[in-house]
């Protein structure tokens, strides 16, 4: 060593110069290499503009040896179609590949002079999709060349570039006609392992060239992909000359493996009897029980012949797929499992192949299995006997008893959809005897479950679409109801086309299209909606009914839509001479179609029936008119009309706007005095009420917000038909005049009275009565304005007039019906029994000492009927409310503050360790061992930004205290087991614990979640804005841990954060309902009388208020790639978020929260007329409203998916927004409807109430406030009413004071980042660089059997054998049954209907959903 360090200084002249010279060879060499080199190299490629990636500046030494050994051999002439500019040298290949263009022109490859794929070649295979040739990296030769037909799946593709091919070996493609329709990730992300940077950006009828080499880099192929653009088909695209090849360092790639347990190596689980079936199976049959698990935390089970072979931690079940494989002779041959939603299905598909005639096959769904499940994979399950496998989407679970061989469907066969907003499907339970041969269905098992996957995508990405997409519903068809009256086929109506004319409401025009295509008859290719260019939500929703959609430009008013509209269909059917209108916010009767069908007739012979009216402005509820009648007017009204051609190119066409520029209900006027309509006596249509026109409030709110009548028969007769033609009409309306009794003359009328109903009755002459009114000229209607609320008429204006007569039908009877007194007197007693109320009492009081805790406050809330007590333990210094209330479903929870120092997630991990076993109960998993132990009604545990909690509610007095007991021992006194602390929070670890081969990988349940939880746009962009708006405190940090800092967390970390927040001291524990509250002090006391109060510890996690900004700030977020993207060049996302005052302050965070509300809660809102009716972007940003779960309340407001063009605009107009408000206020009416809202909120009480209660206290109760003053919330409502009654202003002052004079804004916007997921892969990757030895112990500790014993339970003395029963009276009301059912509602009456239509004529039963629908509205 000394002669080396002499040689060294002599030489060099001291070790350090060595290594200084050492570094600079170094930096030398790879600079040469990487620019010097690698530009050399570039130099013999081409270069072009459209996206040609040929980056080969890496070489492998050993490929390179391999090349130069094998020196390239090559005819020295091209063949025709394969000369290229360049020379190539002799260490380098020449190559030409050009794609399809169109159907015409056919891809072609060329590689060392010679053609390889060509139309013209003998032999040769080329078509629509992936053209493919494979040259062999050591020989040069041609291995393979085939076309795939991607533009219908990807699965054989898959399996050649995975299976089929050795590293090195290079893959020529070209693409044909479309490429990318059949062609998944699982196919992209490999074809990136071949070197191309490209693939992923093709799309439908793209172009695409490429030359890879299996392994390596992406970015290292040659390709060139042209985008289709405006074109049919996108452009040719081509790549030639001169490569060597390695293109890149070429790294073996590894393909992920499946394990499959073979006879003689499957493990096996425990054992149960007959796998739970109560009777034995007969001896050619044996013992299944499959269950799928409800969500991802809990297990999949497969028992056969009383053994459970997969279960969880049983031969690796898991997320996607796992098979039983079951022989003739009943024994399990194979078990696998498949996660079909991390890995493509290629093992499965070879699995699925290589199954033995006879085999019995049982599959069972975990989680989710569907997402690279190829259509191959499910051919094969369609042979093995599956009639629902093509149904199975994400989150949907399924169960197979299949057989290979089987002759039609499995009679053993389940699938259970999952519901809207990717909830979890209900879990699939089945015990069954299977034979060993299974006898086929020759017909799919009925009833098959019907998914509407369009209807569910389009819920998924839309809200405010009411029950149109809830579970009930979402699944069902949107499909036209056919024309049940066949003599009607031939009638003009059915072909007549209907033009829809779409407002500003996407969910009113989904229920006006719903009730079109609830007519029988209807097609819907004759239905054209019209709808504004930058509606693209409307747009989508059309799509979805397969309407014709009809975009026009944007217009500044409706009126000049409707006119554009009108033209552009007059238009588009030339030959037509009707067109049936439907205007915005309608809803059709069943019969609209059917009525305008048998009025046709008429219409067509009579010239001076220009329009026939669906709409009649007086078909008031209270006039009850006639189904059967028709009438002819002077006036058109419109909304919903038939609409003679001849006429609109007359009176309409080139004066629109001087007749019909005010909507129809103003009266459009025209200048042919002899035109008349018709119009029924009661209405086709119905229009949602009216809260748009400000001008004429007073007469738009009585026209349509006064309740009316709709005809719901779809089959109504039409008594007068014959005598609609003018000629008969008159003379027949003469007679009529002639022979009616005459009122006398009438006094004017506020409404309509019993004394019209007693002249009326006592005049029992005619059926037909006349009122004859004074006129000073042809126009004078002020007499008969007077009279018209007599009859119960529109009495703002005259509407319906025909020649100076108004005509109505069968005004007595309703007359009669409103007086009835039964109905009167009945609904006294509801409000009687409605108010009754029972008082709590309480024992205790103020200053009593009883169990260590001191009685601090009394308070009766009469609002709720409970009685609120608040308590401290006089040792610790622990708060606790009790809420005493008569309410058998009894609450408890406890709450501590839990501030984090960083985005380590020790909160959350902390939340799931605590609850996996305790000094009392050391078995794992207390908390989910108890749900088989236990009637708890509720059990969780939740981590907020800044407190966590633990609660559970039941009505069992003994296992209220049983869970009290685990929870407490829990919180108080958790083991926190380093191996817990690894499984819950995080941990490295391989794949497969036991293969030390295979990838280290990051595990952990809470580590899982927050993934999850950051894979989701809406999440991130909600949490980011949070951190970034208080920086300076605890909510700058992740609470629930975000995965790049999880893994900093140690396990003494962990133990710290419990020791100085699980403590009494900072606690807040919450008890509800009727049990004894002494025997909870007296119990909760033997845990805390161990403690003393830690105020230093403590007063480290309380909260200071985030320091105030002088000026707003901004930041930009990134998320990765939505699923569901409408519009690609709208994906932007912007919001302003503001802080706003203290939590602290009840009186003020009480107000904030009514502004904040009344800004964007409901379709009056200012935001939403001025962001959402717009359609700048397809919905508020994720984080908008009043947010309360912090120190400080906050106010944000945005919009997602618009262009970020948009950006500036939308902060603009959210400004303009608060400037308007604070100058002009809000609606009253709004302000009404708000607080009413409220204190129905108040009155309105269900099981969960307890809870409820206690979630809404704790965000402030945490921070120090008074608890029971949160409670009275009445209080609240009373001062507010008297405040803004002193001033008028107080809501204005709130936004000037907090959104305009408020520096502490934060203006965010989120983008897409492309690279977002790859990133956050990478990262995680650069946390896998170390091995924890303990991962095969935590593995053993896992499956270890638990001594559940420990743990307290009930037994069946424990329950109550008493049947709570509801004393309920008997009544009738007009020959109809009643039940009354006494019960302290706080107020309100709960009315429920149950209506027999065992009657109901089948033709009518299609339409209940829509009259349920709106008789509830």
């Amino acid at each position: 060593m000394r002669k080396i360090k002499r040689t060294l200084h002599k030489i060099f002249g001291g070790i350090g110069n060595f290594f200084v010279i050492i570094i600079l060879v170094s930096i030398t060499v790879i600079f040469v290499n990487t620019y010097v080199l690698s530009k050399r190299d570039l130099s013999n490629r081409v270069s072009n503009t459209n996206e040609l990636s040929s980056n080969q500046n890496e070489t492998q030494h050993n490929f390179n040896q391999q090349y130069s050994d094998n020196r390239i051999t090559r005819q020295p002439t091209p063949d025709p179609g394969c000369e290229i500019d360049e020379k190539c040298s002799s260490d380098s290949f020449p190559y030409k590949v050009i794609s399809g263009d169109g159907l015409n022109k056919y891809p072609s490859i060329c590689f060392n002079n010679k053609l390889l794929l060509d139309k013209n070649m003998k032999d040769s295979k080329v078509g629509r999709g992936i053209n493919l040739v494979v040259i062999d990296s050591t020989t040069f030769a041609i291995k393979l060349a085939e076309t795939f037909d991607t533009y219908l799946e990807e699965t054989f593709f898959l399996r050649v570039l995975r299976l089929n091919l050795t590293d090195g070996d290079i893959v020529i493609m070209a693409s044909f006609d479309e490429v990318t329709s059949g062609l998944k990730e699982a196919s992209t992300s490999l074809l990136e392992k071949y070197g191309s940077q490209l693939i992923k950006g093709v799309k439908y009828r793209d172009s695409f060239v490429m030359i890879g080499q299996k392994g390596i880099p992406r970015g290292k192929a040659i390709e060139m992909h042209q985008r289709k653009g405006s074109r049919e088909y996108g452009a040719a695209a081509q790549i030639s000359g001169c490569a060597k090849f390695p293109l890149g360092q070429i790294t073996p790639l590894v393909l992920p493996n499946v394990e499959i347990a073979k006879e003689g190596n499957i493990t096996i689980g425990t054992s149960l009897e007959n796998c739970g079936l109560v009777e034995t199976c007969k001896s050619d049959e044996f013992s299944v029980h499959v269950y799928t698990g409800k969500d991802n935390n809990d297990e999949p089970k497969i028992c056969v012949d009383g053994k459970y072979v997969i279960s969880k931690g049983i031969n690796n079940a898991g997320r996607g797929l796992n098979i039983a494989v079951v022989s003739h002779k009943k024994e399990v041959i194979r078990i696998a499992h498949f996660d079909t939603w991390q890995d493509d299905s290629t093992n499965l598909e070879i699995f699925l192949e290589s199954l033995e005639n006879d085999a019995i096959i049982i599959v069972v769904t975990f989680d989710e299995a569907s997402s690279k499940l190829s259509q191959h994979s499910k051919n094969l399950f369609f042979d093995l006997g599956s009639a629902t496998i093509q149904n199975l989407k994400y989150r949907d679970v399924w169960v197979l008893i299949g057989q290979k061989g089987i002759n039609g469907f499995s009679p053993f066969e389940e699938i259970s959809y999952a519901g809207t907003g990717f909830a979890y499907a209900t879990a699939i339970d089945k015990r069954m005897c299977v034979p060993k041969t299974l006898k086929g269905w020759a017909i799919r098992p009925d009833p098959i479950p019907y998914r509407n996957d369009k209807r569910r995508e389009f819920c998924s990405h839309y809200g405010g679409y009411g029950d149109f997409c809830t579970e009930t519903n979402v699944d069902k068809s949107l499909v036209a109801v056919p024309l049940l009256n066949r003599t009607l086929e031939d009638n003009p109506i059915y072909s007549t086309p209907i033009l829809v004319i779409a407002g500003t409401s996407n969910n009113a025009l989904r229920m006006c299209l719903e009730t079109i295509l609830m007519q029988p008859g209807v097609n819907a290719e004759n239905v054209i909606v019209a709808i504004d260019e930058k509606s693209t939500e409307a747009s989508v929703l059309v799509s979805l009914f397969e309407f014709k959609n009809q975009t026009l430009p944007h217009s500044s008013n409706y009126m000049e839509f409707y006119e554009n509209a009108l033209a552009k269909v007059w238009e588009i059917y030339p030959k037509t001479d009707k067109l049936i209108v439907i205007e915005e916010d309608l809803i059709l009767s069943p019969d609209f179609l059917y009525s305008l069908a048998l009025l046709s007739e008429v219409f067509r012979k009579d010239n001076t029936i220009n329009a026939i009216q669906m709409w009649n402005p007086n078909a008031f509820d209270i006039v009850n008119g006639s189904v059967e009648l028709f009438y002819r007017v002077d006036e058109f009204y419109g909304l919903g009309y038939l609409l003679r051609r001849s006429f609109y190119e007359k009176s309409m066409k080139d004066s629109f706007k001087q007749c019909c520029s005010k909507r129809v209900w103003e009266k459009w006027t025209f200048s042919d005095s002899t035109t008349s309509f018709l119009i029924p006596d009661i209405s086709r249509v119905f229009r949602r009420p009216f809260d748009e026109n400000e001008t004429h409030k007073k007469h738009i709110e009585t026209l349509f917000n006064q309740k009316r009548r709709t005809n719901l028969n779809p089959f109504p007769p039409l008594s007068n038909i014959d005598t609609l033609r003018k000629n008969k009409y008159h003379s027949t309306l003469t007679a009529t005049i002639q022979s009616a009794t005459l009122l006398k003359s009438l006094d004017p009328c506020d409404t309509i009275n019993t004394y019209m109903y007693n002249l009326i009755q006592n005049q029992n002459i005619s059926n037909t009565f006349k009122h004859v009114y004074p006129q000073q000229s042809s126009t004078d209607v002020k007499s008969l304005l007077s009279v018209l609320p007599c009859f119960g008429l529109y009495s703002h204006e005259v509407f319906g007039l025909y020649h100076d007569l108004i005509l109505i039908m069968n005004l007595l009877r309703l007359c009669h019906r409103i007086i009835h007194p039964t109905r009167f007197s009945f609904n006294r007693q509801l409000q009687q029994l409605s108010v009754a109320q029972k008082t709590p009492s309480s024992s205790f009081s103020v200053g009593q000492e009883i169990h260590g805790y001191v009685v601090k406050e009394i308070t009766p809330i009469p609002e709720f009927r409970l009685t609120a007590i608040k308590l401290q333990h006089k040792l610790t210094g622990c708060q606790h409310l009790h809420v005493d209330r008569e309410h058998k479903n009894n609450v408890w929870s406890a709450a501590f503050q839990t501030t984090p120092k960083d985005d380590t997630g020790v909160a959350h991990i902390l939340e799931h360790t605590a609850l996996c076993g305790s000094e009392k109960f050391p078995c794992r998993d207390p908390f989910f061992k108890m749900t088989n132990r236990s009637m708890a009604t509720f059990m969780n545990a939740f981590t907020a930004s800044d407190w966590t909690m633990y609660a559970f509610s039941t009505q069992n007095q003994k296992d209220y205290f049983n869970l009290m007991s685990v929870y407490l021992d829990a919180v108080l006194h958790p083991k926190l087991d380093e191996y817990d602390f690894m499984q819950e929070g995080w941990r490295l670890e391989h794949e497969k614990p036991d293969d030390p081969k295979s990838p280290i990988v990051i595990k952990g349940v809470v580590f899982n979640e927050m993934k999850g939880v950051f894979s989701d746009s809406h999440q991130v962009y909600a949490r980011r804005i949070q951190n970034n708006l208080m920086p300076t405190s605890t909510y700058q940090y992740e609470s629930g841990g975000d995965p790049e800092a999880i893994p900093n967390l140690t396990w003494n970390d962990l133990k710290e954060f419990h020791a100085s927040h699980y403590h009494p001291s900072n606690g807040r524990f919450f008890t509800y309902g009727s049990f004894p509250l002494s025997d909870t002090l007296a119990y909760l006391n033997e845990y805390l009388q161990k403690y003393e109060q830690q105020k230093t510890k403590i007063n480290s996690s309380k909260l200071i208020e985030e320091t105030r900004w002088n000026k707003s700030r901004s930041v930009n977020i990134s998320c990765s790639q939505q699923s569901f993207v409408v519009d690609p060049n709208k994906t932007t996302t912007v919001s302003v978020s503001y802080l706003l005052g203290s939590i602290r302050d009840t009186w003020e965070t009480f107000l904030l929260n009514i502004v904040c509300s009344l800004l964007v809660d409901s379709e009056k809102s200012p935001f939403y007329k001025k962001l959402i009716i717009p359609n700048i972007g397809t919905n508020y940003s994720p984080d908008t409203g009043f947010g309360r779960n912090t120190l400080n309340t906050t106010f944000h407001v945005g919009l997602q998916d618009i262009s970020k063009d948009d950006v500036d605009r939308v902060i603009k107009i959210i400004e303009e927004t608060f400037q308007e408000v604070a100058k002009q206020g809000f609606e009253q009416s709004q302000i009404d409807a708000l607080i009413h809202q409220f204190e129905i909120g108040i009155k309105h009480q269900d099981e969960n109430f307890g809870l409820k209660v206690i979630l809404g206290l704790i965000y402030s109760w945490i921070h120090g406030t008074d608890p029971i003053d949160s409670l009275q919330v009445t209080k609240y409502l009373e001062r507010f009413n008297k405040e803004i009654k002193n001033n008028p202003k107080l809501l204005e002052d709130i936004v000037e004071k907090y959104f305009l004079k408020n520096n502490h804004k934060l203006i965010a916007t989120m983008n897409i980042d492309d690279e977002y997921a790859e990133k956050k892969k990478q990262k995680e990757s650069q946390l896998c660089q170390q091995l924890i030895s303990q991962c095969l112990e935590l593995q053993k500790r896992q499956s270890a059997v638990q001594n559940v014993d420990v743990l307290p339970t009930l037994s069946i003395t424990d329950i109550d054998k008493k049947v709570i029963r509801i004393p309920i009276t008997q009544g009738q009301i007009d020959n109809n049954y009643v039940q009354l059912c006494e019960q302290p509602t706080n107020g309100i009456t709960y009315f429920r209907c149950l209506l027999n239509t065992f009657q109901l004529p089948n033709e009518l039963k299609p339409y209940l959903p829509l009259f349920v629908n709106i008789l509830t509205k």
